[in-house]
């Protein structure tokens, strides 16, 4: 009776000492929201803008009119631009930016917001910078960029 409570206490103690609590739910939010942008940009690829909507949570003429001219913007840059997406965090939203850049500059944007508690969260909002838009967006960049001042020497030197 002693080997069987011994063995039962070194097993409850071996199972709590390496034993940890794991909080992936804000990792399983981010991985599901970026599959979803995935299927999302694949399909405005593909032309197949239809199969989108499943993906948004409010469905109407300005959403179809953003997914058309995705669908037409991402046409022109897809085979010149390399494609990259990051998540920029937001209060209350996580959102997935895409973009479409070429050697020099971005040429194409497209933020997908998700709500930051829900994995399953659809697409609550999209916007969209054209090529126009970025372009400015670089120049204005570049040009208020200054140089910074060299360093001071040291003294006596």
């Amino acid at each position: 009776m002693n080997k069987i409570r011994l063995t039962f206490l070194i097993l409850i103690t071996c199972f709590f000492s390496f034993g940890q609590t794991k909080n992936y739910s804000e990792k399983e939010i981010l991985e599901n929201q970026r599959k979803t942008t995935v299927k999302i940009i694949v399909a405005l690829q593909k032309n197949n803008d239809e199969s989108i909507l499943q993906y948004f949570d409010n469905i109407n003429n300005d959403i179809h009119k953003k997914l058309k001219s995705c669908v037409a913007e991402i046409e022109k840059f897809k085979n010149s631009t390399m494609f990259s997406d990051v998540i920029v965090f937001d209060e209350g939203y996580n959102i997935f930016r895409c973009r479409y850049s070429d050697k020099t500059r971005a040429r194409f944007q497209i933020d997908l917001y998700f709500h930051t508690e829900n994995p399953n969260s659809k697409v609550v909002q999209i916007k969209t910078k054209t090529d126009q838009i970025l372009k400015k967006e670089y120049k204005e960049r570049m040009n208020s960029t200054e140089i910074p001042p060299a360093p001071p020497k040291p003294d006596g030197k």
